[in-house]
């Protein structure tokens, strides 16, 4: 099964994809049928969530992701989390704007979540007390956060992870912000790292010196102010990078070193500020 509109529109019961806009289900719905054979799901919340979607949700034994449109979401609604509790959830998307983020943090409370990719506002979450216990006892396998207007760095955000393999974050975070996602957590597994529109400066020394097993890293638009590529790294370790993409660095004779020193890389695209090329593969 590969899609399912359920707004009136179009119905295709092949399908493991699930779109539902409107805001009520009854028992005797046709699609009450195959929902055990649902994986993914993508709910319109025009006005408020009622308890019957909560319950219908719940009930989907193989259903993997969930993608959440709060397109008309205002401050005062409220999200009942006895009810919303699915098992196997391992994606959750949060799109649009103007959300609260009490309810976000309720959303959150799914106890195998994988993967968060959430828009405006998410930022502040992260300076919530519990934040740290809800990303410390998860075992992300991949983990994006992505905001798009950031007021403030990260302060004392102790970002505690484990067994993370892929890692996204932006955008447009001050300098030091990187330095602090990178404080104190346990990223020995992490492979994949992107990070974008960061401003990246001498706070940030050292940020990936622990990084052993990291084999593709992108740096797309980050504004690097006194401190260059190499700085991030530790200059007595070997790196196991096999794939590099740089947009819009700004390399000196100290990165090119540092890049000859990747035994193992593989793949390195440039986009780079001070040279007039503009692509460089290796």
């Amino acid at each position: 099964m590969k899609l399912i509109y359920l707004d009136g529109l179009k119905s295709d019961l092949n399908s493991k994809y699930f779109i539902l806009k409107e805001n009520t289900v009854y028992d005797d719905e046709e699609y009450f049928i195959f929902k055990d054979d649902i994986s993914y799901i993508h709910i319109y919340f025009n006005e408020k969530i009622k308890v019957q979607i909560l319950v219908f949700i719940a009930s989907m034994r193989n259903l993997q992701t969930i993608k959440i449109d709060c397109h008309s979401f205002t401050n005062h609604q409220e999200l009942s989390t006895d009810l919303f509790y699915c098992k196997e959830i391992n994606e959750l998307k949060i799109i649009r704007y103007d959300i609260n983020i009490d309810l976000i943090c309720k959303i959150l409370c799914l106890p195998t979540l994988r993967f968060i990719f959430t828009w405006r506002w998410f930022y502040r979450i992260l300076y919530l007390k519990n934040i740290n216990n809800f990303f410390s006892t998860r075992l992300f396998k991949k983990l994006s956060i992505i905001s798009e207007c950031p007021e403030e760095p990260f302060k004392e955000f102790e970002f505690l992870v484990n067994n993370t393999e892929q890692l996204y974050f932006g955008r447009n975070y001050p300098e030091g912000s990187l330095k602090n996602i990178f404080l104190k957590p346990n990223l020995k597994k992490l492979k994949i790292l992107s990070i974008h529109d960061f401003h990246i400066g001498k706070k940030d020394t050292n940020t990936f010196k622990n990084l052993d097993f990291l084999i593709s890293l992108n740096i797309l638009g980050c504004n690097f102010l006194d401190i260059t590529l190499a700085g991030l790294f530790s200059d007595e370790k070997e790196y196991m990078m096999e794939n590099l993409i740089l947009r819009g660095a700004y390399l000196v004779e100290k990165d090119i070193y540092f890049l000859s020193k990747l035994r193992m890389l593989k793949r390195l695209t440039c986009q780079l500020a001070n040279m007039k090329m503009t692509h460089i593969h290796i």
